[in-house]
């Protein structure tokens, strides 16, 4: 599975799961952020995470919402949903 399929696929999986908790959903297809819900009379944002980089001899997830903070500043809050990409090796993904 691609990785932009994945993201798709974790991010349906992340509203369906807002929105049974009483959320109205809004999946923004590949702006930003990924998701707008609310409830309340409260907005929230929605973002689905997942990055890797090499550091040393292993992998570590990374993922920053620091560069996108300025979007955030309009919303009552933030919901993330971290996930781990596959890592491609040599003879095929872990």
């Amino acid at each position: 599975m691609a990785t932009s399929e994945l993201h798709q696929k974790i991010l349906k999986e992340f509203l369906n799961e807002l929105a049974k908790g009483g959320y109205r959903v809004f999946d923004l297809e590949g702006k930003i952020p990924d998701g707008i819900v609310i409830k309340d009379n409260k907005i929230y944002a929605v973002e689905v995470l997942g990055r890797q980089y090499k550091k040393g001899r292993g992998w570590r997830r990374s993922w920053t919402i620091k560069n996108k903070n300025f979007i955030y500043r309009m919303f009552d809050g933030v919901f993330i949903k971290d996930f781990k990409y596959p890592i491609k090796i040599k003879g095929g993904t872990q």
